[in-house]
C-alpha cells in the first residue's frame, strides 16, 4: 500500500526533502508525497526576479533574499550537477573583491590581511582608521590572552560579545566582529551563541590559545595544500571563490528542484491548521507505532492573496495584507515532515506535543528586509571597487549593510548600470520593521545616499523591495541544548521529522542537507529502504 507523506514548508529545507523523496519514488519506493507551501511560490527566502531596464529593455537580475552560498559546502554544487545546470555556476568577481566598514559616517576599506575580524598582517592594521591606537593595541594583545579554561565535561559556550571583548576588546567587537558575524546572522551580540553559529572560533581558542595565531597557521596550511594540488586539467575551468551563485541567481537552484519534484507534488497557497498526531501514538516516546497505527491529520486552508499596498503600515509580525481563505480540505497522511520557521513550528505542534511547541517557541526570530536600487553608472559617478559596505550597530543607523550587486556578480546588471542592495532589520532594531514597505525603501535609499555621498537628485531607475517577517532564526545562548532536546523528542516519535534554518545553520546548504536528513528519518521509521 502506498505510503503518504506531507512536507509542510516549501523553502530550501522542504525542497531538499522533496528532492530526495522524489528520487526514492522514481527508484521504486511505494510512496506519495505533497509539499504544502503557504506562499504562491516555492523557495522560501531564496527568491528573485528578472527586471527589464526601463530605457534599454536589457535584463537586471534581482536577489530578494540570500544571494549566494559558501563553496565550502558542496550540496548546491552536487545538485547543480545532478540537475544539469553546473555550467551556470557563477563565482563572485574576486578581482574586485573588497569590503568597507562605516566608522564615524565614512566607509573605510577593510585592511589587507584581515580574515573577517582577525588580523594576519601588522602593517595594514597599523595604518587603518577603523580602530583607534588603543583599539589596535588591544587587538594585538589577543596573542597573549589566556584561553578559557573548561572544566571536564563543560560545554564550550559563550556569546559573541563576551568572547570578542574578552579576547580582542570592545572596539574590535563594535567595528569588526559585530558587522561581520552579527551582520550575517542579523543577531544580537549579547545573546548570540558562538557554539551554535561559529563553533570554529571557540575551538581555535582551545587548540591554539589565540585566534590570530590559529588563523595564520591555518592559512599557511591551506596555501601549502593548494600548492601541492595538480593544476586543473581543463584550462577553461571556472575560477573558484569562497562564495558563488548561478547565472540565473540562487533561485535557479530552488526552481530546478521544484521542477524536478513536479507540480503534482506541490500545493501552493496552502496554510496548515489543526495538526493532530495519531491518537494511539505515544508522545512520550514509544517506538511501537508503525505505519498501521494511525495517521497525522490536518486542515488545509487554500488561500487567495490579499490586495497589496506598499503604503500599508506593518504592525510587527502581523500581515497587513491577510489572504482570504477560498476553501478548506481535510488531509490524512502516514508521515509528516515540518520544514518551517520556528514560530510556525510552534503553532503547528502546540496541540499534539506541548513541549516540542515550547522548544520551537524558544528559538526567537527577527524580521528583516532588502531593497535593490538600479542606477545609471554615469549618473552616479562612483568607483565601486569592492563587494559592499557593512554598517556597525555602533553607528546608530537603520541600514545594516549594502551590497554592490553588479560588482560582486557579473551579469546582474546591464553594461553601464549599477545595482545596489540595502539591508535593514536586526534584533536590536526591530522597530524599523514596523514601517511600511514604501517607508523602508525610502529610508534605505536615503542612508545609501548619505554613506556614499551621492547627489540627492540622482534617482534610481527602479527599485525592488522584499520583506522577511520572522525570517531569521536567532541562535541564542543554549540553542544547541534546545535543538538536542527537540531532536530527542522527535527521534522517539515515529513518522515525524523536522528540518529548517532554525536548527543547524541558516545557510541554504544547511537547509538542503537538513531536509534530506529529515526525509531519510521518515523512510527509516516507515521501514522503507533508502538507497
Amino acid at each position: 500500500m502506498t505510503v503518504r507523506i506531507a512536507i509542510i514548508g516549501g523553502g530550501a529545507a522542504g525542497l531538499g526533502a522533496a528532492y530526495f523523496l522524489r528520487h526514492e519514488q522514481l527508484a521504486g519506493a511505494d510512496i506519495d508525497f505533497t509539499v504544502y507551501e503557504q506562499d504562491s511560490r516555492t523557495g522560501g527566502k531564496v527568491t528573485g526576479e528578472t527586471v527589464p531596464d526601463p530605457i534599454t529593455g536589457e535584463s537586471w537580475l534581482i536577489d530578494g533574499g540570500p544571494d549566494c552560498f559558501s563553496t565550502y559546502k558542496q550540496t548546491p554544487l552536487r545538485l547543480a550537477r545532478e540537475l544539469g545546470f553546473e555550467d551556470s555556476l557563477l563565482p563572485s568577481d574576486e578581482a574586485r573583491k573588497g569590503t568597507y566598514i562605516v566608522r564615524d559616517g565614512r566607509p573605510l576599506h577593510l585592511p589587507q590581511g584581515f580574515r573577517l575580524f582577525i588580523p594576519t598582517e601588522l602593517g595594514p592594521l597599523f595604518e587603518t582608521e577603523l580602530l583607534t591606537e588603543a583599539g589596535k593595541q588591544r587587538m594585538l594583545e589577543e596573542l597573549w590572552v589566556p584561553k578559557k579554561e573548561l572544566a571536564e565535561g563543560e560545554a564550550n559556550e559563550e556569546s559573541l560579545e563576551s568572547f570578542i571583548v574578552r579576547r580582542f576588546g570592545r572596539e574590535t567587537l563594535d567595528y569588526f566582529a559585530e558587522p561581520f558575524i552579527g551582520g550575517v546572522h542579523a543577531g544580537d551580540p549579547k545573546t548570540m551563541s558562538l557554539a551554535a553559529s561559529f563553533p570554529s572560533y571557540l575551538q581555535m581558542e582551545q587548540d591554539y590559545g589565540s585566534l590570530i595565531r590559529g588563523t595564520i597557521l591555518a592559512a599557511a596550511k591551506r596555501s601549502a595544500q593548494a600548492a601541492a594540488r595538480p593544476a586543473p586539467a581543463d584550462p577553461d575551468e571556472k575560477p573558484q571563490s569562497v562564495f558563488s551563485t548561478f547565472t540565473g541567481g540562487l533561485q535557479q537552484m530552488t526552481d530546478a528542484l521544484a521542477d524536478f519534484v513536479g507540480p503534482e507534488h506541490i500545493c501552493l497557497n496552502a496554510r496548515i491548521r489543526n495538526l493532530q498526531a495519531p491518537s494511539d501514538l505515544s508522545l512520550r516516546g514509544a517506538h511501537s507505532a508503525t505505519r498501521q497505527s494511525g495517521n497525522f491529520t490536518f486542515t488545509v486552508e487554500h488561500l487567495e492573496p490579499g490586495a497589496y499596498d506598499p503604503q500599508a503600515p506593518h504592525p510587527g509580525d502581523r500581515d497587513p495584507h491577510p489572504p482570504r481563505v477560498a476553501n478548506t480540505e481535510q488531509v490524512s497522511v502516514d508521515a509528516l515532515l515540518i520544514a518551517t520557521e520556528s514560530f510556525a513550528g510552534a503553532a503547528l505542534t502546540r496541540d499534539f506535543n506541548p513541549r516540542l511547541s515550547e522548544l520551537y517557541a524558544s528559538i526567537p526570530c527577527s524580521s528583516s528586509a532588502t531593497a535593490s536600487f538600479a542606477f545609471d553608472a554615469a549618473a552616479l559617478d562612483l568607483q565601486l571597487d569592492g563587494f559592499g559596505i557593512l554598517v556597525p550597530e555602533a553607528e546608530g543607523r537603520d541600514l545594516l549593510a549594502m551590497t554592490y550587486s553588479s560588482t560582486k556578480w557579473p551579469g546582474h546588471a546591464p553594461t553601464g548600470r549599477v545595482l545596489l542592495r540595502g539591508f535593514a532589520g536586526t534584533p536590536l532594531n526591530q522597530q524599523v520593521m514596523e514601517k511600511s514597505d514604501a517607508e523602508l525603501t525610502a529610508l534605505m535609499l536615503a542612508e545609501i545616499r548619505d554613506i556614499l555621498d551621492l547627489d540627492m537628485d540622482v534617482e534610481p531607475l527602479f527599485s525592488r523591495f522584499y520583506r522577511w517577517t520572522g525570517g531569521m532564526a536567532q541562535y541564542t545562548l543554549g540553542h544547541l541544548d534546545r535543538v538536542a532536546e527537540m531532536e530527542q523528542i522527535v527521534a522517539a516519535i515515529p513518522r515525524l521529522a523536522l528540518a529548517g534554518g532554525c536548527f543547524h545553520g541558516i545557510g541554504v546548504p544547511n537547509c538542503l542537507d537538513g531536509g534530506r536528513q529529515a526525509a531519510e528519518k521518515l523512510l527509516r521509521d516507515l521501514e522503507i529502504g533508502v538507497r
